[in-house]
């Protein structure tokens, strides 16, 4: 059976939109295109991407399971934005509050202390920025997989009754307007326990 896939973003400006092959799984489809496309894998490693499969996102674990039977599939292959940016971020973070730090005591001492209402400040906020850059090196990142905030939670809960709750770390906030019944978002839980004497 023939299926389409189709690029999105960055992929698509670059390698073309839409191919149509005869494969097995999505797996197949990208190992298929990489054959094919000079500098194609170069460019999915390099990044990340979410794969939607006829509507419905799927995770890493179903990307080599084979398609349904006489039906065909429309494979998106779109890149996602990577954040923000990991370690990278805890350097810069870090060599902005060392320059504060500098800047502030330059302020301070070289002006004989006239500036020093504005170097002293520049010097603390400098301080924090390079404990919250040491700080992200140290925080491991969130992992979100794409496919898992797609499926409901199948963990049984006697907490909430109702639509199904999300309460996996990292799933998007709704902004929500009006009247809606859907699940929720926990932010935060909590159980007290006491002892019945």
């Amino acid at each position: 059976m023939r299926h389409t896939v189709r690029f999105h973003g960055s992929l698509a400006d670059r390698f073309g939109g839409e191919f149509v092959l005869a494969v097995e799984s999505v797996s197949e489809a990208v190992r298929a295109l990489c054959m094919q496309i000079r500098g194609l894998r170069e460019q999915i490693r390099a990044g990340f991407f979410g794969v939607v499969v006829n509507g419905k996102s799927i995770g890493e674990a179903e990307l080599p399971l084979s398609f349904p039977e006489g039906k065909k599939s429309i494979i998106e292959i779109i890149p996602i934005p990577s954040g923000s940016g990991g370690n990278s971020a805890g350097i810069a973070k870090t060599a902005i509050g060392v320059l504060m730090v500098i800047a502030g005591i330059v302020l301070a001492v070289g002006s004989y202390g006239t500036l020093s209402p504005l170097g002293v400040p520049l010097i603390v906020n400098g301080v924090v920025m390079i404990g919250a850059g040491v700080a992200s090196f140290f925080m491991p990142t969130a992992d979100t997989d794409l496919g898992k905030f797609e499926k409901q939670d199948k963990r049984p809960s006697f907490l909430f009754n109702g639509a199904t709750n999300t309460s996996t770390q990292g799933a998007a906030l709704p902004l929500v307007y009006g009247r809606c019944r859907v699940g929720s978002v926990v932010i935060s839980a909590g159980i007290e326990t006491s002892a019945v004497v």
